[in-house]
């Protein structure tokens, strides 16, 4: 637990003898920190949770009086102990690493009205430094910080707020899926793949749609993205019950931790940091493209809906999922589209497999959540191994693995958009409110080709200095393979407490990390790392020390 959700605010008065202090709680206590404060402190009341008088020894200059080792109304600090005010009862300040961590504080001196959390460095014998935090800093100490809310990022908060870790999670819930995607897309994963994971592993899609009376079948019925979005956000509704709508702007090493900034102005002090950012900050657009204004050109990413686009002509390039999806909802939606890829012709995944099957077809072709056959159950079920493989190995598998192709429902609807196979797009310029593309084939032959519009369906390339808060100092202590950050088999870089999961993970644990199902293995996985026993971190990486829960008065454990 830290200062920054316990004593929020204190009240002094002075007359020379006497101070009393008023230590109340914080705005945004969770429901556990609220209860364990209740118990230690039986007469708070939810609002108050101390109030006795302390010597102040007539020197009331607003600053505590720690003078030689003593903290006033205190016996001597031993390394180790946990003291308050009356000697013990009250966990108000403990020693660690040589270190005097003390939540107390004055406003009469008016320095720090918002009530920073001051701390003691010693330097020689028994002579203490008094020093205080950046106020905007002070009470936003975590112990993991994690940057996304997509399945990744919202499964490994489920486990972590399960455990009772100290962490906060910032963005928006499932925000990539519902702000970044056609909203009528249907996703290409089956039913039984495209669940969220909670440590119980019991409020799955499957679970959900139940619940909500919708049609779902495990691998049978597509799965539509609103109803995913909704099940996303019932999930973090019940789970992750603390997750801040904010984005993260920059993430800064600093000695042993992370400084994080935020877009709502304020800044916190995290021990790790995890990147759970998703697909969407590593959209992918040829160079070619690059010079045309935003009315000619687009990913595929910028578009919910193709209303706008009626009667107009519309390029789409790539034939991937992202491609046929635009494609064919250009074409329901009145547009003239016309797909250009340079592959020979179109994939499509495989249908679904019937439930009574041979047992002979179960061995032959095994369904698994990225796809059936034997390699994609070898990817499942052993990622951890995949990171051992060569590195240009790695990045082949990840490149051509389960590479371009629409999902099996979109077959028969994209057999009515035209196609035209083979090309590689050389030039593109605007010319008025067209643009212009020059197209090479496979002979060496060019044709031209203009159109209102051009949506770049060619998908996604992880390279982390798309990051936006990812800056030069940090970027430096990466290690990273054609762009993806190297990582330990916990997910964690290079630069010590920072871990990256998700599809910036794929590079070290293969094509399973650029679907949903993947987040199964990873809470699992990072988490089992994180924490002990006692659901808290591992003593190695816990800024949490400075202040924990404990049931002994006169010690803190961790």
């Amino acid at each position: 637990m830290f200062a920054r959700r316990f004593w929020a605010s204190m009240d002094q008065s002075c007359n020379g003898r006497t101070t009393c202090r008023r230590v109340r709680l914080a705005q945004g206590v969770s429901g556990n920190d609220r209860a364990w404060i209740s118990r230690i402190y039986p007469n708070c009341g939810g609002k108050q949770t101390y109030a006795t008088p302390a010597p102040c020894g007539g020197d009331c200059s607003g600053h505590f009086h720690a003078r030689r080792g003593a903290h006033a109304g205190m016996s001597v600090l031993r390394r180790g102990a946990t003291y308050g005010l009356d000697r013990g009862l009250h966990r108000l300040a403990v020693i660690r690493n040589g270190r005097i961590i003390c939540p107390f504080f004055s406003e009469q001196c008016g320095l720090f009205n918002c009530g920073p959390m001051c701390y003691f460095d010693r330097r020689a014998g028994t002579t203490w430094r008094e020093t205080f935090f950046d106020p905007k800093m002070t009470h936003n100490i975590t112990d993991i910080a994690i940057i996304g809310a997509g399945p990744y990022g919202l499964s490994v908060a489920a486990h972590l707020e399960r455990a009772g870790a100290d962490y906060r999670i910032f963005g928006c819930p499932m925000g990539a899926w519902r702000n970044n995607m056609p909203e009528d897309m249907l996703l290409k994963s089956a039913g039984f793949a495209s669940s969220l994971y909670e440590p119980t592993r019991t409020f799955t899609l499957k679970a959900y749609c139940g619940l909500q009376n919708i049609r779902y079948s495990d691998d049978g019925i597509p799965v539509s993205i609103k109803t995913f979005c909704e099940y996303g956000i019932e999930f973090q509704r019940r789970f992750v019950p603390r997750l801040e709508n904010a984005m993260v702007t920059s993430v800064v090493p600093d000695r042993s931790h992370y400084r994080v900034a935020l877009s709502n102005g304020e800044a916190l002090i995290a021990k790790r940091v995890i990147v759970a950012t998703g697909i969407d900050h590593f959209r992918y657009v040829p160079q070619v493209l690059f010079g045309l204004p935003t009315h000619l050109a687009s990913h595929s990413a910028e578009h919910r809906n193709f209303t706008d686009f009626r009667g107009r002509h519309v390029v789409v390039l790539g034939g991937g999922a992202s491609a046929v999806d635009i494609a064919v909802l250009l074409n329901e939606a009145g547009a003239k589209p016309q797909q250009i890829l340079r592959g020979s012709h179109l994939k499509f995944g495989s249908a679904r497999e019937r439930p009574d099957r041979t047992l002979l077809r179960k061995i032959r072709v095994p369904v698994t959540g990225i796809g059936p056959g034997w390699s994609n159950l070898l990817c499942i079920s052993v990622p951890g191994l995949f990171r051992y493989l060569p590195a240009s190995l790695r990045a082949h598998v990840v490149k051509v693995h389960l590479g371009p192709s629409g999902g099996w429902f979109m077959k028969e609807r994209a057999a009515r958009v035209p196609v035209t196979f083979g090309r590689t797009v050389e030039q593109a310029e605007a010319i008025g409110n067209q643009v212009r593309l020059v197209f090479r084939d496979c002979h060496g032959d060019s044709n031209i080709v203009e159109a209102d519009h051009i949506i770049a369906g060619t998908g996604y390339r992880v390279d982390l200095r798309r990051l936006g808060f990812v800056g030069s100092d940090l970027l430096q202590r990466i290690a990273l393979v054609n762009g993806s950050p190297r990582l330990t088999p916990n997910f964690e870089s290079s630069s010590p407490g920072l871990h990256f999961i998700g599809v910036s993970s794929a590079m070290t644990f293969g094509p399973l990390m650029r679907f949903a199902v993947g987040a199964d293995f990873t809470s699992r996985q990072i988490c089992g790392h994180l924490l002990n026993g006692r659901g808290q971190l591992h003593a190695s990486g816990a800024i949490g020390g400075l202040l924990r829960r404990s049931n002994e008065r006169p010690h803190c454990s961790r």
